[in-house]
């Protein structure tokens, strides 16, 4: 059957060569985003029902902050947001690297908003982290040929997308 056929290109280690005719690949990253956000408002389920069952008291019950997740949440939606818009204009591989950045942004806003010192070993471990994605970002950028079907519509674009999201993650 189709389907079977369909599942047999999927599961294959490259579906791109295997996927017969009439067999359409996904390609679209925003219904994953889509996803891990129902799974995230799901803990806010859990949160809510083990706050009602530790709180013996229900006049207590009522001074919870209803919207102290809002900001994080609306930051972390719109940040995988622009990811995930960027993803669609890179190479996988470079989507992932990026991702890596938001290390180095989390230990400088460790210092800017928390006033932490960080230590040799941290500012060692942010200058590698730069360093890596900054050699997988360039390299994206390079047109070294190939197949013009599979190239991506603006690397430089994405990446920077890319770079600027894990910044509003952090």
């Amino acid at each position: 059957s189709p389907a079977e056929v369909c599942n047999a290109a999927v599961n294959a280690s490259n579906p791109d060569e295997m996927c017969p005719p009439g067999c359409a690949t996904f390609d679209h990253p925003f219904a994953q985003a889509a996803g891990m956000f129902l799974g995230e408002m799901l803990c806010l389920v859990v949160f809510k029902t083990m706050f009602l069952c530790r709180t013996p008291d229900p006049e207590e019950n009522t001074h919870f902050p209803r919207y102290v997740f809002a900001w994080p949440a609306f930051l972390d939606m719109a940040g995988t947001s622009v990811m995930y818009l960027g993803l669609t204009m890179t190479y996988a591989s470079v989507f992932q690297m990026l991702r890596g950045a938001v290390v180095v942004f989390t230990g400088l806003l460790s210092i800017v908003v928390l006033r932490r010192k960080l230590r040799a070993f941290h500012w060692l471990g942010m200058v590698l982290v730069t360093a890596g994605a900054t050699v997988v970002g360039l390299s994206a950028l390079q047109d070294v040929g190939g197949d013009e079907e599979n190239k991506p519509s603006n690397p430089l674009l994405g990446n920077i997308l890319i770079v600027v999201a894990q910044l509003v993650v952090a």
